[in-house]
């Protein structure tokens, strides 16, 4: 048990790989935090209706899967850091399209995409 803590705590050294660690959990924490910003927001701007959230829900993970089985053999091919800096990137217009949109539909649509590039 005591080698496989150190074996973790010496990958931390590693300049490289502390970068992409520290980036990773940067972009989850923002992920959690987008996440579950969006889910108050569409339960308020649907007066509380649990249906809404349930369908939010369901559709994040639809393409929370087709975003993994895309982003899983395309990380072998591209470099990881592209592919992260690209996704954050592109997550940005769509989360910024809710400032002007309300609708539910929209609200659903984008977080669909988000997922998508999460």
């Amino acid at each position: 048990m005591d080698s496989k803590a150190s074996d973790k705590a010496s990958l931390l050294t590693l300049p490289n790989f502390r970068r992409l660690y520290i980036s990773g959990s940067t972009s989850e924490i923002g992920s959690f935090i987008t996440e579950t910003v969006i889910m108050l927001f569409i339960f308020k701007i649907t007066d509380n209706n649990k249906e809404s959230l349930g369908i939010l829900r369901s559709c994040f993970l639809i393409f929370l899967t087709i975003g993994s089985l895309i982003g899983g053999p395309l990380g072998e091919f591209v470099n990881r850091k592209k592919i992260l800096v690209w996704c954050e990137i592109l997550r940005i217009p769509i989360i910024l399209s809710l400032i002007w949109y309300r609708e539910v539909a929209w609200v659903i649509f984008c977080n669909s995409l988000v997922a998508l590039f999460t």
